[in-house]
């Protein structure tokens, strides 16, 4: 359910009535794609740089832990 906020000028007519929802759909996917964007550079980092047999470093940890997220929403989308 989306709650739309509705901003009045003095006169009491509403002001952008259908483009706030419009601007945040689009404002949340390009902040998505962003975010694939960043964990693709940072997986190819720690696989063509960092990987190394031993200690795991931080990269890796990072990466584990973003795709272990973006796995646990998937699921809890589709539950």
């Amino acid at each position: 359910m989306m709650m739309m906020i509705e901003y009045l000028d003095f006169s009491g007519h509403s002001v952008f009535p259908e483009r706030r929802p419009v601007l945040f759909v689009i404002l949340l996917g390009v902040t998505v794609q962003m975010s694939y964007i960043l964990l693709l550079g940072v997986y190819s980092y720690f696989t063509m740089v960092d990987l190394r047999p031993g200690r795991p470093t931080m990269h890796e940890f990072v990466v584990w832990l973003w795709v272990a997220t973006m796995w646990l929403e998937e699921l809890r989308q589709v539950g």
